[in-house]
């Protein structure tokens, strides 16, 4: 994804890419990249909250609630 917007960016400052397509295209890597982002989020979270569902037992260097 990178290097498509950079190759892309490139074209546009070459002047070999009309700026109606470098802008589709940009937007586009924008979106992707978004999304990405948005998943490996998720996948951390996932992960984190697997982590602490050991029910009864209070997380390490945690405080327990007193009931």
């Amino acid at each position: 994804m990178r290097t498509g917007l950079a190759d892309c960016l490139r074209a546009l400052e070459d002047g070999t890419m009309e700026a109606s397509k470098a802008r589709a295209l940009i937007y586009g890597y924008s979106v992707l990249a978004g999304i990405i982002q948005g998943t490996e989020l998720e996948e951390r979270l996932a992960k984190l909250e697997a982590g602490t569902k050991h029910e009864g037992s209070p997380r390490a260097g945690g405080l327990a609630c007193a009931r």
